[in-house]
């Protein structure tokens, strides 16, 4: 057979990116369960594997619906961007949460017993969270890690799906997403790192809305139709 001939409806470039970013995704999730194992020092923590199967299934819906050449600037910005710092502390942050998360229940049990019901909504908490930020990703061509005009993109206003609402959707489902892990998994430890993520993110909403109000045409008149940041009627 010849190459390309299993998927007759799908261009060769097309079809060649898609079995890129595929083999990506695999890798990370493959990459992600090592690390979890290797630092919980065990295998048999469902929580565990209950956010690598969460992980899993929006890392393949993002592979479906972003734009390839946005995917690879999110893991190599051409730029630094406007917040470079913000940037480094929202990353040492997630990371500091999930190591001492994953520590806590693996190996140490430094949290002891944490209710069922907590983890739970936890687990509801990441994922509702993380929806959010899938939903804000297939409708914002220009969802970039960095702080940039995207000229090469022709960037501009969206103010489709969840941006009708709010004007940083994304960063919403973050600070919703990202700081319930320590709960679904079960660790009071990774609490204090997941509210410096929090943090962070909100200062980085302040640092970027500044400077899309200042750099991206349009914008003010976007933030006077829809005039809050994060939460809808609120901020």
């Amino acid at each position: 057979m010849r190459a390309g001939a299993r998927f007759p409806g799908i261009p060769a470039p097309t079809r060649r990116a898609f079995l890129e970013r595929l083999l990506r995704w695999l890798a990370f999730i493959a990459a992600v369960s090592v690390i979890f194992v290797t630092l919980a020092g065990r295998w048999d923590v469902p929580e565990l594997w209950g956010l690598v199967g969460i992980l899993a299934a929006f890392g393949f819906v993002g592979l479906l619906f972003s734009d390839p050449s946005l995917a690879r600037e999110r893991f190599r910005p051409p730029e630094r961007g406007a917040d470079p710092l913000a940037l480094l502390v929202i990353r040492l942050a997630g990371f500091s949460m999930v190591v001492v998360a994953v520590l806590d229940v693996g190996r140490f049990g430094w949290s002891g017993r944490v209710p069922a019901f907590v983890q739970v909504l936890g687990f509801a908490a990441v994922i509702a969270g993380m929806a959010i930020v899938a939903w804000a990703m297939a409708m914002n061509p220009f969802f970039s890690t960095v702080i940039r005009i995207q000229e090469d993109r022709g960037h501009h206003v969206i103010t489709r799906g969840p941006y009708q609402w709010v004007r940083h959707p994304g960063y919403l489902g973050m600070i919703i997403a990202i700081p319930a892990i320590p709960f679904a998994l079960g660790s009071w430890w990774a609490v204090a790192p997941g509210l410096v993520y929090a943090i962070a993110i909100i200062c980085r909403v302040i640092v970027e809305d500044r400077y899309l109000h200042q750099h991206l045409p349009r914008y003010a008149e976007y933030s006077h139709q829809v005039p809050h940041r994060l939460v809808p009627g609120t901020w």
